[in-house]
């Protein structure tokens, strides 16, 4: 028996063509004795639907080494060029190899597919133990509220996206690979600076916003000294997300990534004129954006809130943020420490909490 599970999609339009360089998120059902205190954070294929309605707007920026907007949300590659995608199931590698753990009968698990300019779609597995291998086709229809765009670039820039999907490539501590990771860094730049001289600064900030998660080698004297699939603390990381922003400060992605700029502290603020500010640009983005913007959004203006002292609102903002996203976190464990914050600075807690 394989505790392994090939998987091969085509994916198509209503046509039969293919749709290349599709964006696929997937879940896995782990048996419960075989996850942590936190199993109830696990996906299921309702939650993982909900999260691509929701998010598949940042989709391009929802990373295996990066951001996630539901941290148990597995990233396999994108489809390829021909519209397939492939993946491999291995229950022993999400559940820790060192553990051994067997793979549950049946296995259940599945994926969303999305792509600009097409309506999303999912499709669910339950696989028998003596199965290990399965194939499918899913047709994604096309969004009537979006147009598909073919400019040169963003064709560019799918393809990169593709290229970067398997992470295993990018370990490859070689000079071939580092020239390789390279290549593709300057290739994206390039699709950048022609999506601005096409005046569309939207896409190129797009561009500009996944720069900030490249792969690289680390080199020391010359030499190859390690590798990082991506460090948002890089000075080319922090000079990305700033010509993301000063492209495109409205972008989602990009409007979370720097609330804390848009804030514009005032020269010697202090901490509760810093919370302040930040709160007015999370209420704003909020707002803007509604359930779009990712949970950590939601939580952050709960615990400003906290912070301020304003502890009902705080509560009810967890407990709304929690029912929008409950596989986000333990809402409770928030609710729990802002009791004892209140304790800690003598507020009376109400009976009802």
């Amino acid at each position: 028996m394989n505790d392994k599970v090939t998987v091969s999609i085509k994916v198509q339009d209503e046509a039969g063509r293919a749709i290349p360089f599709v964006t696929v998120w997937k879940f896995a059902q782990i048996d419960p004795a075989h996850v942590r205190d936190d199993r109830h954070l696990e996906l299921t294929i309702e939650d993982l639907w909900r999260a691509t309605l929701r998010y598949r707007e940042t989709s391009e920026f929802v990373l295996s080494y990066g951001l996630r907007p539901v941290p148990q949300l597995r990233i396999p590659p994108m489809g390829n060029q021909q519209g397939e995608m492939r993946d491999v199931v291995d229950y022993e590698e999400m559940t820790g190899r060192g553990n051994h753990y067997p793979r549950p009968d049946p296995l259940v698990f599945g994926y969303t597919f999305m792509k600009r300019g097409y309506l999303p779609n999912k499709l669910a597995f339950t696989v028998s133990k003596q199965d290990s291998k399965v194939e499918a086709v899913v047709t994604l229809q096309r969004d009537p509220n979006e147009s598909i765009d073919n400019s040169a670039y963003l064709q560019t820039y799918d393809r990169i996206r593709y290229e970067l999907s398997d992470t295993q490539k990018n370990t490859a501590m070689t000079p071939e690979n580092g020239a390789r990771m390279e290549g593709l860094r300057k290739e994206m730049e390039q699709a950048a600076q022609q999506a601005i001289t096409a005046d569309d600064n939207k896409a190129a900030a797009r561009m500009y916003a996944r720069m900030r998660y490249l792969p690289e080698l680390l080199m020391i004297d010359g030499r190859i000294a390690g590798f990082s699939q991506t460090d948002v603390s890089s000075e080319r990381s922090k000079q990305a997300l700033q010509r993301a922003y000063e492209l495109d400060p409205d972008n989602l992605f990009v409007w979370m990534q720097t609330v804390d700029k848009r804030a514009n502290y005032p020269l010697g603020a202090n901490q509760t004129e810093r919370i302040q500010r930040n709160v007015v640009q999370l209420e704003s983005l909020i707002a803007k954006f509604g359930e779009a913007a990712w949970p950590e959004i939601f939580r952050w203006r709960a615990g400003s809130y906290a912070n301020l002292g304003d502890f009902s609102k705080a509560r009810a903002l967890y407990l709304e943020a929690a029912k929008l996203e409950p596989k986000f976190t333990d809402w409770q464990k928030w609710i729990e420490d802002l009791k004892r914050t209140m304790h800690q600075r003598g507020v009376a807690v109400p009976g009802d909490w």
